[in-house]
């Protein structure tokens, strides 16, 4: 019991030490702002309001893109449509706020090595016309690892 707990201690320690070892810059986009783990990320397609970035060394995907709520859909009927397009995705976590919303869950690997988790969250304006987001998705058994990095990105986000 106490190897186990010396083991996810150490887990979650070097996620956040990764996290504030790593390089950062900050990204600003067309309706976008966040900061970037560029020391191990490297962008890999870029087009009017979206960027992608792959960590080939972990097989982890980022994606930051903007836009705006066409539809003039609220919220809550947005982040419907964001977790039902999908079907492969098991969605096993949602939280919301009054002009933003998170989704996570599992997905498969494009490849079929291994089950990813991702994680999407989507900041919009006041009056709920235009958006900011960004989904990181990596293996599973990296979690703890991520964990860090997905905190900066999640707070660094903004409009």
């Amino acid at each position: 019991m106490f190897a186990r707990s010396l083991l996810l201690i150490t887990a979650l320690l070097l996620g956040i030490l990764t996290a504030q070892g790593a390089e950062w810059s900050r990204y600003d986009g067309p309706g976008v702002s966040i900061d970037l783990p560029t020391s191990t990320f490297g962008v890999a397609d870029r087009s009017p309001g979206r960027l992608r970035l792959t960590d080939s060394a972990r097989r982890a995907q980022l994606e930051v893109f903007s836009g705006r709520n066409a539809q003039d859909l609220s919220i809550a009927d947005f982040r419907r449509e964001v977790t039902t397009v999908d079907p492969n995705r098991t969605i096993v976590y949602e939280a919301s706020g009054r002009t933003w919303f998170v989704v996570s869950g599992y997905m498969p690997d494009p490849e079929g090595v291994e089950e990813l988790i991702f994680y999407a969250k989507f900041m919009f304006d006041a009056t709920g016309n235009r958006f900011a987001a960004f989904e990181l998705s990596y293996p599973r058994r990296l979690k703890e690892s991520f964990d860090g990095t997905l905190t900066r990105l999640e707070k660094s986000l903004s409009l």
